[in-house]
């Protein structure tokens, strides 16, 4: 019986799927952040969606920094 047991794990969406996903998340996060820190210092601001984007291009350049 010539046979070889693979196991392998097939990913739902493409690499850049899963990459703009965590920028994306890792984005609202650190925007989060700035927000309260900003709130406690009354200078609350909204992050816009422009200001979203522009960070996820910015982690995308690096994307090992976004699993620490």
């Amino acid at each position: 019986m010539e046979c070889d047991v693979v196991y392998a794990l097939v990913p739902r969406t493409s690499l850049n799927g899963i990459l703009e996903q965590r920028a994306g998340q890792e984005a609202r996060s650190i925007l989060g952040r700035v927000r309260q820190t900003m709130k406690l210092e009354a200078q609350e601001v909204e992050p816009s969606d422009a200001q979203t984007s522009e960070l996820v291009k910015k982690l995308l350049a690096n994307p090992k920094a976004l699993w620490k």
